[in-house]
Parts: C-alpha cells; structure tokens; sequence
C-alpha cells in the first residue's frame, strides 16, 4: 500500500502470512538476539505493546491484548519486530 500525501511518500508492506508478532518477553528477546540488538529493554508503561525496535534498540512491553501487541505500524521511528525474523 503507497499513501502519498503533499509532502510524505508512506509505503507498507503486509505481513507475510507466515508472519506473527512476537507476544511473549522471551520470544522477543530471541528475535532480537537474532536480528543483533545489544539488548532489550521492557517495561509495562511503555505506550507502545508488543515487540518492536527504535534507533536500534529492542523493546518489549506487555499489552492487554494480542492485537495491541501485532500493530504492523507504529508511530515514528518505530518498527514491529516478528517472530518469522522480518522486521
């Protein structure tokens, strides 16, 4: 999908349907361990739920529900990590 506004190009790539979020901290935790993030950094107020990476950190935090947690896009410079390895 290509949204194209005045000023911003945004293109999005759907999940391949082997694909799925990582919805535990220990399947985050592996995932970023494969992808090479120095660490992962948790914590239950972080607003944004599930596994994701920033400025190339990994993050992980629990949310109320598996789909808060397999949000494909995220605000800013954030990224979904997914359990298949794609991020």
């Amino acid at each position: 999908t290509t949204t194209t506004t005045a000023t911003t190009t945004i293109t999005t790539t759907a999940p391949q349907r082997d694909s799925y979020a990582c919805l535990t901290e220990e399947d985050c935790y592996k995932m970023s361990q494969v992808l090479n993030y120095p660490s992962l950094a948790t914590s239950i107020t972080f607003p944004t739920k599930g596994c994701y990476s920033k400025n190339g950190k990994a993050y992980f935090s629990l949310g109320s529900t598996e789909e808060s947690m397999s949000k494909e896009i995220l605000p800013g410079r954030q990224e979904r990590i997914w359990c298949d390895g794609r991020e």
